[in-house]
Order: C-alpha cells, then sequence, then structure tokens
C-alpha cells in the first residue's frame, strides 16, 4: 500500500486542490457564457417588442392616421368602382381609373407604411405574433383594395416593386385566413 501512494506522489487517490479549482472555474465560465446568451436572447425578444410598439406610436401619427381615414373614406364612396376593378381583375381586363392626386398620395403613405410594418414582421425585427395581432386585419384590408386600386395607378410613377412585399403578405397570411 505504500508503494501505492508512493507511486502516485503521495496523493492516496485524493483530487488535487489545483483540479478542483480548474473545475470550478469551467464551470463558472460556462455558466457565465449561458447567462450571457440568455440575456442576448432576452434583449432581443425586448427590442423586437420596443419595434412593434414603435410601428403603432407610427400608425397612429398624424400623416399615417390621416391618410388611413381619407382612404378608408375614398374606399367607402367608391364601392361601385372597386366592383369593377375586382371584375376586371377576375377576368384579367386593364381597368383604368383617375385617382384624385391627395387620395393618390394616401395610398403612398400607407402603401409605405405597411411596407415597413410586413418587412419588419418578416426580418423578425418585430415580433410577429403581436403584428399580427395589431396590424393583421388593417394590412389584409387594405391589401385588398389598395391591389385593385391604388396601388396600380402608382406602379408606373414608383416602379413595380411597390405592393411587393405586401401582396406576397397577403398572398401568405390574408388569403383563406
Amino acid at each position: 500500500m505504500t508503494a501505492d501512494i508512493e507511486a502516485s506522489g503521495g496523493k492516496a487517490g485524493w483530487i488535487s486542490l489545483e483540479h478542483v479549482a480548474t473545475a470550478i472555474a469551467v464551470a463558472a465560465f460556462c455558466a457565465s457564457v449561458a447567462f450571457y446568451f440568455l440575456q442576448r436572447h432576452d434583449a432581443l425578444i425586448l427590442q423586437r417588442n420596443q419595434n412593434t410598439i414603435a410601428m403603432m406610436q407610427i400608425a397612429y401619427t398624424e400623416n399615417v392616421f390621416a391618410a388611413k381615414n381619407r382612404v378608408n373614406r375614398f374606399i367607402r364612396a367608391n364601392k361601385k368602382l372597386y366592383e369593377s376593378a375586382f371584375l376586371a381583375a377576375q377576368t384579367r381586363k386593364p381597368f383604368a381609373v383617375n385617382i384624385p392626386d391627395g387620395t393618390l398620395d394616401d395610398f403612398l403613405t400607407l402603401a409605405d407604411f405597411y411596407n415597413t410594418v410586413v418587412i419588419c414582421r418578416e426580418a423578425k425585427s418585430c415580433n410577429p405574433a403581436m403584428i399580427d395581432t395589431l396590424f393583421k386585419g388593417d394590412l389584409c384590408s387594405f391589401i385588398g383594395n389598395a391591389k385593385l386600386i391604388g396601388i396600380p395607378q402608382l406602379v408606373p410613377d414608383y416602379g413595380p416593386d411597390l405592393g411587393r412585399n405586401l401582396l406576397s403578405y397577403e398572398q401568405r397570411e390574408c388569403i383563406g385566413s
């Protein structure tokens, strides 16, 4: 037995204090790394929620809110025009309509705002569930109307990408829901 103790350097099966200290240091390091990533995840969730709240605040700025009200009045006042645009879209016939410049500007304001909301949602810079809760109804309603009258009249001046994200969102989130 004494030969065994002498062969092991006099430690007789004990773990050295140095090994214990190293194991504790490694465990503390791993715990701090895990804590860091948990904090980062919490910070990311908080940032997404803050971005979503910022979108809601923008929705109620005078510019966006007034544009929404004017576009809604235009849509209600022109139901027959929208019915004709819908039928033309179903039969793929061209449909021309003149929209007053102020109303066209309102459509552009809303298309730009809702495009920003959709991009924020898709990039997960905002909280997708909160975006859907707060904006899905308005988004689907706006896109459904603006794709018939509003966006088509803006495309010649602003390019074919205008409304593309909105139409993609409509296909994924609005159709059938």
